[in-house]
């Protein structure tokens, strides 16, 4: 069980600090919440996290709100540093335009035109517009 301790604000806190805490009591295998709220302490559980697009964007940790009967943390979603982003989306790139590089060999058999197509998208990815937070990276063929 998840739990929240109000004691000068709001800080995670476990049965098991709870036991130790207490060593004179006999607390039982499942604690429940009206001995909990005995304590001052109350059940607790995380908000779903949010899906992010990681290159771009970071969760954090957000504040404690009490929803029916428990409280629960949400999420604070920020953008990464651009630099960080930029440096990132070209990595990403890179290893894409490295991985094909095969297709613009004399022998490949396979379909040039697409994969040249392809690859140049891959260079133009930092002159789309809205780059580097907007961005969409093309389809190999």
């Amino acid at each position: 069980m998840f739990v929240i301790k109000r004691e000068d604000g709001l800080k995670q806190y476990s049965i098991v600090e709870l036991k130790r805490d207490n060593p004179n009591t006999s607390f039982p295998k499942d604690v429940s919440s009206e001995t909990l709220t005995m304590y001052d302490v109350y059940p607790a559980s995380l908000a779903e996290r949010p899906v992010i697009d990681s290159i771009t964007h970071v969760t954090l940790e957000g504040d404690w709100h009490w929803v029916e009967d428990e409280y629960v943390q949400s999420w604070l979603v920020e953008k990464r540093p651009i630099e960080d982003v930029e440096k990132s989306l070209r990595s990403k790139r890179n290893e894409l335009l490295s991985d094909c590089d095969y297709t613009q060999l004399n022998d490949f058999t396979g379909d040039k035109e697409a994969w040249v197509k392809y690859r140049q998208e891959l260079r133009d990815l930092p002159e789309q517009e809205g780059f580097p937070y907007d961005y969409v990276i093309p389809e190999s063929p």
